[in-house]
């Protein structure tokens, strides 16, 4: 899964941009960044890298792998100040503490010379529907970052049915596959 959440970043990165207001900023990051921040001693550079990016963005989405399971986590930086990270996991807490804590200590890093940034941040565990088996965390994890986009939306249902096989075509969609357009609109009610 590795290899298809790479292939995704940068039309994932496109499709959040082209959904809701202006003023929302998406950055979906390659997974190997994760990776980087649970290997590194957090040096400055790699650190102050991170930073700006959450800092240059309303939304920054760090997908990860633990223990063999997929989760995102993503960075809001509210108008009042507030720093929030919240996590999507369609296993609900597997891997989520370990995942946490590599970022909150990329996050309050103090960097020389880096961006100003909250010492606290707000720890959220957010909706997100649940996976019914062992080899679907991927395609939860993708999808997930495609409702946060939809999300931003005026009135759009805070939770979404969604199935396996709509999950798999949108991302099936993302990589070139000649599936409609019509599937990346918001559901109809009826």
């Amino acid at each position: 899964m590795g290899g298809i959440f790479t292939a995704v970043v940068k039309p994932l990165s496109a499709v959040l941009s082209s959904i809701g207001p202006m003023e929302v900023t998406w950055k979906v990051l390659d997974p190997e960044i994760f990776y980087a921040i649970t290997f590194t001693t957090t040096p400055y550079v790699f650190t102050s890298r991170i930073q700006k990016l959450v800092k240059e963005h309303t939304h920054v989405i760090f997908p990860c792998c633990i223990q063999d399971h997929w989760l995102i986590f993503y960075t809001e930086l509210l108008s009042d100040g507030t720093a929030v990270l919240t996590s999507l996991n369609s296993l609900g807490g597997l891997g989520t503490v370990e995942a946490r804590r590599h970022l909150i200590r990329i996050l309050t890093a103090r960097v020389p010379g880096g961006p100003s940034f909250p010492s606290t941040w707000r720890c959220v565990e957010g909706y997100s529907p649940q996976q019914d088996n062992c080899c679907d965390c991927g395609v939860y994890a993708i999808g997930n970052i495609l409702y946060l986009g939809y999300r931003t939306i005026a009135g759009y249902p805070l939770r979404l049915p969604w199935n396996i096989k709509t999950l798999r075509r949108r991302i099936a969609s993302l990589l070139g596959t000649p599936w409609p357009d019509a599937m990346w609109h918001p559901p109809s009610s009826s």
